[in-house]
This record gives structure tokens, sequence and C-alpha cells, in this order.
């Protein structure tokens, strides 16, 4: 890197005889005089700069360059080269955009313009904006500056050692080479002043997260051990003053809440020390134990990326193990040019191993304040008796170690997050920072310590070190539950959450706040460790009216992607899905039907050439090392079959989109002269926008069919379509959808039938006369297709998951119906056990030990387990396993009656679907309930189409299941499985040790408080439960084309009839979560009955006055419940992802599966 400075010279012939090299440079260029090259040299040796080899970069490792003056401070950071410039992006915020400017060298030979790498970096721009992270990076005059160095390396030949000597003549361009850079170099810095400096602390990528998490884990340690300081302060104090006896004027004096405060104190340097019990000294300030270093090396400038806190090996290169480290050198300290050096495992200061040893960026210094409650203090002075100011007091204290407790827990299941994300993400097997430094802040407390109370929190970091291993497990169940072998759910995202959420804690969030805010970000060099290159993933849905073309169009895309010319494929055209069509035979002139592909194929019902050849939507996936296509092939609208075969149709598509988060582009398909547009786009388009937000319009693509015959251009369905495009714009919901050559694409699609045609079984012979025509097709159809998607590649997609719809409300209802009934259950079994705990509690007459195992809440977890496949089992008591586990009920289903069963029910249902009766277990010969993800030769195996197989289909139905004899009403298909598992919670405000009788009495009060105000919580999250399904069955009931059966009400029945039969079968008294299960049906059944009337009258507005806005907010609600908004949000995301997932394993056809697969997608995004 070359660097000039140039306010020191005002012009280039000042600085003639004494250029300034900050950075050592080495080039060759070409002797004048005798035309051999000549190496130029100029500058010190450095470590730093790698000249020797011209074809690898010089910097080999970033470094920054200070200028100051009493205004400004400039840092210039110079790097390594990169090859791959989008690489960059990864690791950076998308608002980096607007901080991105493009410095052109060697600009003399373009006269001081871009030149030749515009257009190529214009290209990149446009990628990276269509590719994810998708950054709009900006490109104009304000962001390009052209520069020429040759002036400095004029400079540089000209003195000692090179004095190379240059024909005058081409002087005047060097000090014009000079003028323009130093004109270029002020317009830039006046740019770069007035912009808004990009905030890399803030910038969400993987290696950030990673980074900030390292730096985080020894503070969120040190918190965690100030927590326990504290809540041992609230206790210690809450025994004195409940004890206390004298008078209200010294009382007055005890009414404070103690505070241990944390205070960290950045280190300009950081220092290595050693925390070997004989290099530290311990000193106790107010009972609280303060440990401090003896100093190895101070300062210490060792850069290293490691997560672990004591005992990195990383510190080896630190100069208190080895006395030549290059690594650990200060700034302007010679670098030892010799690379035989020796690092030590054991200090060269004090002798210990480095596994002793840590970096210290802060020190931290714990003080001790008193708060005084102006409640308390100004009720005492009111003349508030002393007891009740004692009470009041006690309930502050105890209020104030629940709040340290749970945030305790809150840093405790974060960082067990944050370990879990590292793991995931780690190349090489990682230390568990934060528990072994718990451990070594646990040896610490462990000392003794004159006037300290070390045991006891010492005990509390005990506690939390289990319950951090405790949670690290948790995890990483969930973490396998959801995804199995495939990695970590954990995001960057949720990482990114979660600081955020520990920034916010009532009580110790402003202290992490100023800790990451003061934390010494990339500390590391570690910049090459970027995450995987994500793959840019395009999704297409084709519309159209049967027999429009949709599947050949995709049969045909399949062939241009896989040949490079029609003649390539002559013989071996590729059939995605099976086509038959008739055209008449050259020499006879009678009709002949042309087929080619597995005719069995249950998807293509090719038989019938009045009806939707396509029966269910199907996503065709293409995928090479950049780009997953995704092209979903649909049903047709307008089908013979009438309405509702439409209505069930488009049904069928919002039901399967909804299984995507975006769409790239909505594809309708037309017929180039068909007259009929007009009924068919209309009911296709407004019947779209009834279930999709408004902005799907930008994202609509009208693509003809058939335009041999209109010289590829639109032909009459042009104006007709340009009419109803005005009409649905001037009415409700006032949507206009573009109509020009960006939207408009004309295909044929007679070459790919004539492959077929000219192909074995069919074998017909054309005239070669008219081959011409259909080589014309192929060409200008594979043209117009890489038009179409280089369009849509640059397409803002269409976000189906975050658009609040009439569709996703019905699906996320769904998906919530089973697992709201779980959860109410789960709620009356809580009840139940708080209530029983009270009574013994309460009745307790044992010793003060025994009270002491007694002080807890008892708390019944349900746990959900996604199942791979769904399957298909009875609930009738012939067919189940009641087991009673801690009084809790627990159904096992022992009779599979069909697993995997691949049947899709749409409907809602959960206790007797009818559409069960499609599943193998009473249909035998059931063509729905077929892994249609499988592949049969290289076809899908799909339900067959023959009228024959359908009569045999439907003679083979039957209402009671061929393996336990019960009727499908007795049968659901299970998404998911429940474990119960009830465990002790203690409260941190009771668990406290029992020093007097009257102290245990006080602490059974505080504890039956404590669960009667959980009991509480759960009955009005109970009740919020039971407002919020009735209001969703009204929804769907209101918005159902047919009569829906009420699925919430008919499944907590069966929970009931659950309940029963574990009381006949294990004594067991289940009576209490019956009658509760009971109570909330009759209030669901009455809450129900009550939105219905409010509905119904008059000036409640049109019968849907359940707005998609009150289930959105309804949803939300349900999410933030206190003790259940966790699980419900969990079981709707594992639901959520579930239904993806069985969604892509029996919808997805993967053609890299195919064989003899060809095709390269590249083809489609690369005009040539």
């Amino acid at each position: 890197m070359s660097l000039m400075v140039p306010r020191k010279y005002q012009g280039l012939d000042a600085a003639n005889g004494q250029p300034i090299c900050l950075i050592p440079v080495s080039f060759t260029l070409t002797d004048p005089k005798t035309r051999i090259p000549v190496r130029v040299v100029l500058g010190d040796q450095d470590i730093n700069e790698n000249t020797d080899d011209p074809t690898k970069s010089a910097t080999q490792y970033p470094k920054c360059y200070k200028f100051q003056d009493d205004n400004i401070v400039l840092n210039i950071i110079d790097t390594p080269g990169i090859g791959d410039t989008e690489e960059l992006f990864t690791h950076l915020n998308k608002s980096t955009a607007n901080n991105i400017i493009f410095l052109y060298t060697n600009a003399r030979s373009t006269h001081y313009l871009p030149g030749d790498s515009s257009p190529a970096l214009m290209s990149v721009l446009n990628k990276v904006k269509n590719r994810p992270p998708k950054v709009d990076i900006i490109y104009n005059k304000e962001t390009t500056y052209c520069f020429d160095n040759e002036s400095f390396r004029y400079l540089v030949a000209l003195v000692p050692p090179n004095n190379i000597q240059f024909d005058t003549k081409y002087k005047p361009s060097y000090v014009e080479s000079w003028k323009r850079s130093v004109e270029e170099c002020q317009r830039l810095f006046s740019y770069i002043t007035q912009l808004t400096p990009h905030k890399v602390m803030d910038t969400l990528s993987l290696n950030n997260a990673k980074q900030i998490i390292q730096l985080l884990t020894k503070p969120m340690a040190d918190i965690t051990k100030n927590i326990a300081d504290n809540i041992n302060e609230c206790e210690r104090y809450m025994a004195e003053v409940h004890e206390y006896n004298e008078s209200i004027e010294s009382l007055q004096q005890k009414l404070y809440i103690p505070s241990v405060e944390i205070k960290t104190i950045p280190l300009d340097r950081p220092k290595t020390v050693c925390v070997e019990g004989k290099c530290c000294t311990r000193q106790t300030l107010n009972g609280l134990v303060h440990t401090k270093y003896n100093e190895c090396h101070s300062p210490c400038y060792l850069n290293y990326s490691s997560n672990t806190i004591v005992g990195t090996k990383g510190l080896i290169q630190c100069k208190a193990f080895n006395a030549n480290s290059n690594s650990d050198l200060r700034p302007g300290e010679p670098t030892k040019l010799s690379r035989a050096t020796f690092s030590n495992k054991h200090c060269l200061e004090c002798g210990h191993s480095y596994k002793k040893h840590l970096h210290l960026w802060y020190e931290t210094v714990a003080k001790l304040n008193e708060v005084i409650d102006q409640t308390v203090d100004s009720g005492l002075r009111a003349n508030q008796s002393a007891a009740e100011a004692k009470e009041q007091q006690i309930l502050l204290l105890d209020q104030r170690i629940a709040e340290l407790s749970a945030e305790s827990n809150t840093i405790v299941y974060s960082m067990a997050e944050f370990m879990c994300f590292l793991a995931a993400n780690a190349l090489t097997p990682l230390n568990d920072a934060f528990g072994n430094y718990v451990k070594h802040m646990i040896a610490n407390e462990s000392f003794e310590t004159p006037g300290a109370d070390s045991p006891a929190t010492a005990d509390r970091l005990k506690h939390v070190l289990e319950k951090y291993n405790t949670d690290k497990e948790l995890v990483k169940l969930a973490v396998k539950t959801t995804r199995g072998s495939k990695g970590s759910v954990i995001t960057v995202e949720e990482i990114d959450e979660c600081v955020r959420k520990l920034c916010k804690l009532k009580h110790k969030g402003k202290e992490i706040s100023n800790m990451i805010d003061e934390l010494p970000f990339d500390k590391s060099s570690d910049m090459d460790k970027s995450p995987p290159k994500q793959k840019k993933e395009i999704t297409v849905l084709l519309l159209g009216q049967s027999g429009v073309g949709k599947s050949t169009f995709i049969n045909a895309i399949v062939n241009y992607l896989s040949f490079e010319t029609m003649d390539a494929a002559n013989g071996q055209p590729i059939c995605l899905m099976p086509v038959s069509f008739t055209i008449a035979d050259p020499m006879t002139r009678m009709p002949l039907t042309v087929s080619l592909g597995d005719q069995d194929h249950a998807q293509e019902k090719i038989k019938d050439t009045t009806t939707s050849v396509t029966q269910y939507p199907m996503c065709y996936k293409f995928e090479d090392d950049n780009i997953v296509l995704n092209i979903i092939d649909t049903p047709g609208i307008a089908d013979t079959d009438g309405v509702d075969k439409d209505n069930e149709n488009m049904k069928n598509i919002l039901d399967f989109i909804s299984n995507y988060r975006e769409i790239n582009a909505f594809c309708v398909l037309l017929k180039s002269n068909d007259t009929r547009v007009s009924v068919m786009f209309k009911y296709c388009i407004f019947e779209l926008f009834t279930h999709l937000n408004k902005s799907a319009a930008n994202n609509i693509l009208f693509l003809f069919t058939n335009c041999r015959s209109t010289h590829y251009m639109p032909g009459e369905s042009g104006p007709l379509l340009i009419s109803i495009l005005e009409q649905i714009k001037k009415s409700p919901p006032n949507v206009e959808i573009p109509y020009n050559l960006n939207t408009t694409y004309c295909f044929d699609s007679e070459s790919f039938r004539y492959l077929v045609a000219t192909s074995d079984p069919n074998n017909i012979q054309f005239d070669p006369k008219h081959k011409a025509s259909y080589v014309e097709s192929w060409e200008i159809s594979v043209k117009e297709c890489q038009r179409l998607f280089e369009y849509i590649i640059q397409l803002t997609p269409h976000k189906v998951m975050d658009t609040l719809s009439l569709n996703n409300a019905k699906q996320i209802i769904h998906l919530l119906t089973q697992p709201l009934a779980d959860i109410a259950k789960n709620i009356a079994d809580n009840v139940k056990q708080c209530e029983e705990h009270s009574v013994e509690i309460n009745e307790f007459t044992g010793t003060i030990e025994e009270l002491n195992n007694k002080l807890y809440i008892p708390s019944v977890d349900i746990i959900t387990v996604p199942l791979d496949r769904p399957k298909t089992v009875c609930s009738d008591g012939e067919c189940c396993e009641a087991k009673i586990i801690n009084g809790v009920t627990d159904i096992t289903y022992t009779r599979e009656c069909h697993s995997p069963c691949y049947l899709v029910l749409n409907t809602g249902d959960i206790m007797g679907n009818t559409a069960l009766l499609r599943c193998k277990a009473f249909n035998k010969e059931s063509r729905s309930d077929r892994n249609r993800g499988e592949l049969k030769s290289w076809w899908l195996a799909r339900v067959l189409s023959k009228p024959s197989e359908k009569r045999k289909e439907k003679g083979a139905q039957s209402n009671e299941c061929h393996v336990c004899g019960h009727s499908y009403e007795k049968h659901m298909q299970l998404l998911y499985e429940t474990q119960q598992r009830v465990t002790k919670v203690t409260d941190q405000a009771v668990n406290t040790q029992i020093k007097s009788v009257q102290m245990a009495a006080d602490l059974k009060e505080r504890q039956l408080r404590s669960l009667d105000k959980r009991v509480a919580e759960l009955n009005a999250e109970n009740k919020i439960i039971a407002q919020s399904v009735p209001k969703f069955a009204c929804f769907l009931a209101n918005n159902a084309l047919t009569p829906i059966n009420d699925a919430f009400e008919d499944y907590v029945r069966h929970l009931i009839a659950n309940e029963r039969r574990g009381l006949a079968t294990s004594g067991a008294d289940s009576r209490v979560t019956t009658e509760r299960l009971e109570q909330m049906l009759d209030q669901y059944k009455d809450e129900k009955e009550l939105i219905k009337s409010k509905m119904n009258e008059p000036d409640a507005g049109s019968p849907g006055s359940i707005t998609l806005a009150e289930i959105n907010a309804c949803v939300e609600r349900l999410r933030m419940l206190k003790h259940k908004g966790g699980e419900i949000s969990r079981m709707l995301d594992e639901q959520s992802r579930a239904k993806v997932s069985r969604h892509v394993r029996q919808n997805h056809v993967d053609c890299r599966a195919l064989p003899n697969n060809k095709f390269s997608i590249a083809k489609l995004f690369s005009k040539k």
C-alpha cells in the first residue's frame, strides 16, 4: 500500500529527494536506458509487509495508521488483499452499504476515470443487491474516486538506493498525477467526514456474534457472581431486620436495601495475570471478597482469538512465556527477525503454567450501597408501626431477591445458548469458557478470607454451575428435537435478541450494557473465518387456466437447462412430468396421441384433456452451488369440473405456498390468442388478493404461451389483459399491476413437443423444411427464459409468511389448536400440583430441617417432540396406555395404525378427521397416502389417475381401521408427541437457612403466598386461552366455504376422557384436572356463543367482524403469557417448522436426483 501525505508537501517538487514511506515499498519498473527490469525499494524492513512475492498480498495482517492534529484523528486501516469482495458483505450489516466507497488506482491510463473496471463493478453490485444479504450499494460520483500513484513511484525511483534517471519530458505527467490525486484526496475526505459512521458493534453477522459472545463470557460470569453477592447481602440483612427489636428511631437507620454494584474499569492496555493462589491477594470490603492478581506482563499487546478465559493457549505467545515473541510487540517496537523463538508453557515471571493465567482487559470494583425506599421511610415517619415497616421492608427485600434470582437464571440460560451456538459454529472442539471461569470463581470464594461470607456465595455459584449445565442439555435437546443432526437452530438473530434482552434486565441490564460498550471489540485479526456462503433461493409460482401449458412449460425449461441446442436434445428429451397430446400424422393427417414418460404418474392426469393435468401443487427444485430455484406447478383455474373444483384448487395452492417465507414471482400463464382470459384472470387475481397482501402485485408477471403463431408477441390476449388490469385497478382492493416489457414474456413450447414426437416410442417423421421453425422456437424461448429470470432475480421477494392474510391466520389457528388444548390441560395439572403442595405445607408439623425440603414450587413442564414423520394412532381405550407420573396422567398411544402416514390433513380437525378415511389404515388402495417425495424409477410415485384405479380406491375405503378395528372417529394424526416432566422450582426469596421457629413460620407463610400467586397467575392465563380459542373457532367458521367441526372442543373432550381413563386404570386422583378441563370447556362454549351473538347484532357490522388484526393480536398475547407464553411460542414454532419440513419431503421433487441430469441453472441467469 502506498500512502501519500498531501499536507506534508505542497507539490511534487517539494517532495523530490525525500519521499516518506510509512510502509516499505517494493516494485519493478523498466530502466529507461537499458530496458531491463529493475527492482525499486524504499523503507525499513517490516515483518507485516512481505514484498518478496509480487503474486501475493504484501500486507500480512490488518494494521492501523493514525494521523492526528489538534482537531482530527484519522485512522487508516491497511488490510491483506482479498480475492472475493462479495464475501466481505457476509460479515457486515446492510447499513454498511451507505459507507462503501470505491477508489480506482492506476487511473492515469484511463484519463482519471474508472475505465473498464466500472461495468464489471456495477455487475458485481447488482449481484450483491440481489443475493443475501441483499446489500444495495450506491455507485455514483460521490462514491467513486480515481487516483494515480505513479507520482509517488516516480519519487521513490529517483532517490537512493534506486537513483533511476527519467527523461524530463515525462515529468509534467507525474506532476499532473500528483495534483489530481491530491484534489481527489481532498474530495474523498470531505465526503467521508459528512457520512454517518457505520457502527461495527451493531453489525448482525456470524463473526460479530462470536466475538460478542467471547467478550461477554467473563463479564456475564462476573455479573452472576455479583448477583450472588447481592442476594447474600439481602438475605443477611433480611434476617437482621426480622430479628430487630430496638426503637423506631434506630429501626429507621436499618430500613434500606443493600445493593452491591459492580463497576468495570477498562485498562488502557491489557495485562497478563496469574490466578494461582500464591499469586493472588484477597481483601474483604463490607463482607465482599475482592481478588487482586499479580501482574506477569503489563502492558501486554498480544492479540488472539479464543473463547477461553483462564488458560488459553494463545497466552504462550505473551512475553511472560516467550521473551522474543513477535506477537506481543508494543507500537514502534522493532520486530525480531529471527523466527527461531521458543515458547514456554510456564511463566518466566512466576513459574506457573499458562493454564493458571488470564488476559485482563478490565478490572472490576464492587461497591456496597444503601438504597432507601421512600415508601417505607415516609410510612415510618407518618407514625406507621415498627412491625408494619419491618414487614414492608422484608417484602421489598423478598421482591429484590426474586428479581435478582430471575435475572441470574436469564443470564445463565443465555450463556448456555451462547456456548451451544459457539460449539455449533466452531471448526475445532470448544472449551467451556463460562463453566470453567465460574469454577475459578468458586475456587476463589473457597479460600478462607477473614470477614467474608464466602461459603454462601460459593454455594450460589455452585447452584449457578449446576443450572448452567442443565440448561445446556436443555438447549441441546431443543436442537436435537427440532433439527436432528442437521445443525443448530440457534440463529445469529436469536443471539442478537438475547444480548438485547440481557441489556434490558431491570437490575443488571445497565451494567451489562455498559460492559458491552467498554469491551475491546475485534481484539483478534481472525477475519478469515467467514460463514458458509448462503445460496440465493428463488421461488416461482405458476398460475393459469387448465390447458394453458404450465406443466409443459416446466418440462421445456428442464430441456433448456440441460441442452445447449435443440439438436443436442434430439432423441433424448427430458420429461419431468409425463406428457400426452394429440397431433395430426404428417403422412395420413389422422390424429395421433403422442406421449412420453411414466403414464401411471399420478400427479399428472393426462387422459382427460378437458380438465387440469396437474391435480395437486408440486414444487420442482433445481440447485447448483449458488442458486436454488423452486418452480411450483399448480392445478389449473377455470377447470371444467366447476367452481367447486376451482375453490378446492385455490385452497390447495394457498395451503401449499404457506410453507414458503418468500415468493419471488407469481407467473400467470396465458395463451397468446385466448379470449377466455377475462373470466379466468379476474377469478385468479381476485382470489389471490383475498389471501395475499396487495404488495404481491409487484411480483406478478405474465407468461404468454403458444406465441409462435403471433410472432412471439402477446397477440389478442394482450389488449384484453390490459383492459382487465384497468378494471382491477379501479375496483377494491384497487391493486395496480404493472404491464410492460419487464412483466410480459412470450414463449413457445412447440420445439419441446417436436422433440417428444420424434423420440421413442412415437417416432413421428416431420418434413425437414419445418425443422428451422422449431429451432427458432427453441432459441427465442431460451432467450426469453434468460430475460425472465434475470428480471425475477432482481425483484424484491413477496414475503408470504409475513403477510397478515386470511390464509396465514387460518394456518396459525390450525397449528395452535392442539397445542393450546395441551397447554390448558398442563395448566390444570400445574394448578392441581400447587394446590396439593399448598395443603401439604399448611398442614406440615415436622422439623425445621424437613421443612427446608418442602420449600419449593412444583412445576409440570410440557416437552414437545416433533416427529420426523407423522403417524395415525387410535385413541380408544383398548389402544392406549395411561401412566401416572408424579400425579400427572400421561397417555401413550400404543397402537400405531399407520406409520409413517403421508396423508395431508388441511381441515384443522384433530379427532376423527374425515380425511383420515384416505389413510392406508382405512384404505389400503389409497392414492393420497403415499410418499410423494419418493422416486419411482425417476418419476414421483403419485396417485394413479386411471378411472379403474379410482373405482378400486373408492371401493376399498372403510370407516373402521384395518389394524385395530375402531372407527376413524377414534383416530387422529400425530405430528408431535408430548412428555410431562414434574420439577421442583426453588424460590430464591424463600430458599434461605432457617434459624428459628418464628422464621420457619414466616417462610411457610411466604411459600404459601408464592403458591397462591402462581395458581392465580396460571388461572388467569387459562382464562386468556379460553377467551382466545372461541374467537379462533368463530373466525374459522365465518371464513369457511363449508361447515367445519369444532376441533378444539373435540380434542378437549378427548383429553377429559384420557384423564378419566387414568383414574380408572391406576386409581390416581385426576378428578381435579378433569373438573378444570370441564370448566374450561363450559367457559369456551359460553364465550363462543357470546362472540356469535355479537357478530350477528345489527350494529356489529358485517358478520365477519373478527378482523385479521384481532387474530394476530390474540396470538401475540398468547405468546407473551408469563408462564406458558414461552411454551406456546415454542410449540407453534416447532409445528410450523415441522409443517414446512413435511411439505418439503412430500411435495418437492429434487431434480438433482434424476438420472443423467445435465441441467445448468447458471444458463438462466447469465445472458451470453
